[in-house]
This record gives C-alpha cells, structure tokens and sequence, in this order.
C-alpha cells in the first residue's frame, strides 16, 4: 500500500485507485485496492509461469516401493492450476464487490465479513 498509484504513463487518466475506489466507503477503499493489487500480483505471477507450465506434463509416472509404475498428478502443475484457481477467485470476489456499490443499510465491510465467514 505505501506504493505511488498514480498514473504518470497517462497523466491526464485517472489512476488504479481513483477507478477501483469511485462508489465505495472509506473503510472499503483500502480493502478493495488491497484485494486489487494481490489479484494484479498473482496475474503477473500466473504470465510469467505460463512458459514454463505450458511444456509441462498434468500427470508423470512414479515408481511406487513395490516396484510398481503408477501415474500420479504432477505436483508442479498442481501448484500451478491452485494458483490460477486462486486467481479466479480473487477476479470473482473483486468483481462482486465493484459491481456491488449500492449503499445498503448495513456496512460494506460487515457484508463481506458475513459473507466469507471473516471474524472482526
């Protein structure tokens, strides 16, 4: 958070903050820019990996102690796919919220606390 989000490629545009943070409460502001920049971390993550897993085999044989050849899931595409999985989620949760910016009776942060089960 201690980052400069200002837009200084495109001076006159509005920054990631102004955008994301337009409609939403003060105490949902800081949340929501949080929850943006962990879901803009893991999509750089995800692009700079996709080389690398694109290659890679879903399952590899492994040779059990009985001598046996099993097929196992490959735990590196495992991580893989737990990541973009985890980012589809991120996506889904940021999206639920911006399209959400009705004020309501009760606070936006006590919705989403309600809603993923999150103690105060």
């Amino acid at each position: 958070m201690g980052k400069n989000r200002t837009n200084t490629q495109f001076p006159s545009a509005p920054s990631l903050v102004d955008v994301i943070s337009s409609g939403l409460s003060d105490e949902m502001k800081p949340l929501v820019i949080t929850l943006a920049e962990s879901t803009l971390a893991m999509q750089a993550k995800i692009i700079e990996k996709m080389p690398e897993f694109s290659d890679m085999e879903l399952y590899q044989e492994v040779t059990v102690g009985t001598g046996e050849t099993i097929m196992r899931g490959n735990p590196a595409m495992q991580e893989f796919r737990a990541l973009v999985k985890d980012y589809s989620s991120l996506v889904s949760t940021l999206q639920s919220i911006l399209a959400d910016k009705k004020p309501t009776s009760i606070s936006d942060l006590d919705s989403i606390r309600k809603k993923f089960k999150v103690a105060k």
